[in-house]
């Protein structure tokens, strides 16, 4: 695991950029394969202004890695963090901080971005691309990446993570970012099994590991079980709702339309 973990922090800074071109190029195969909905535009010139903002959120990446990593540093001199609190095999380690991250710097910076006014002005470039591919997951205004990233150096602090963990979910935060702006048909039986063996393993996977000193870890097993049951009652009940989602967006020619639906 050890050794694992360590590949993430000797990666050199070309192999991350191989990762990202490998990323985009399999998505992009993908939307040439199974489109969801068929597109008439110049998907070259889109992809370029598109980049343009990928450019700049790099720029503004490079200034907060420094910061991040002070913060790691930090961190670990003075043990400061979720992770200092607990005892748990490595692995185990690694699934929380990555649930962690994942909650802070995703999910709750997401949600303020779309219900906080002046979050929601810089947002919109993300949401503006008439023309959602895989590189509208690199459509960010700089204001609307520094946001994600202060919350990312947030959840730094409060995991307690090491620098491996959170090298780790960045690199693997590049592909599902490519994946889920994808342009691809999927069936929903597909979509909703890879969640629930996921997510259910993920459950099982806590429950059973804290159950063997339930006393001490019983608040964190709380808390990772009400996370992840938020989500699968958000998917089956909510998303369920909005089942006729892919069907109005095969039906529509309306870029304008399928907007409105999406957002």
């Amino acid at each position: 695991m050890n050794e694992f973990l360590l590949f993430f922090e000797d990666l050199k800074s070309w192999e991350k950029a191989a990762w990202i071109l490998a990323c985009l190029t399999f998505s992009w195969v993908l939307e040439a394969v199974i489109p969801l909905f068929k597109k008439g535009y110049k998907k070259w010139k889109h992809a370029g202004v598109n980049f343009v903002f990928l450019v700049a959120v790099m720029l503004i990446n490079i200034g907060f890695g420094f910061l991040t990593a002070s913060g790691f540093n930090w961190a670990s001199d003075v043990e400061f963090g979720l992770l200092y609190l607990t005892d748990l095999p490595l692995w185990l380690e690694l699934l929380i901080a990555v649930l962690i991250m994942d909650l802070v710097a995703q999910y709750f910076v997401h949600f303020l971005l779309h219900k906080v006014k002046f979050m929601w002005k810089m947002h919109m470039v993300h949401h503006s691309d008439t023309n959602v591919d895989a590189t509208t997951g690199t459509r960010h205004h700089p204001g609307d990446y520094i946001i994600r990233e202060t919350f990312a150096f947030a959840e730094v602090i409060i995991a307690g993570a090491p620098l491996s963990f959170y090298l780790f979910y960045r690199i693997a935060t590049i592909f599902f970012t490519y994946m889920t702006h994808a342009n691809i048909s999927l069936s929903l039986w597909l979509d909703y099994t890879i969640f629930f063996l996921f997510v259910l393993m993920m459950f099982d996977i806590i429950i059973t590991t804290l159950m063997f000193n339930i006393k001490r870890y019983i608040p964190l097993a709380l808390l990772f079980a009400g996370v992840i049951l938020a989500e699968i009652i958000y998917l089956t009940v909510f998303k369920s709702s909005n089942s006729n989602l892919r069907e109005i967006i095969r039906s529509s020619n309306n870029t304008e339309e399928i907007g409105n639906v999406l957002y």
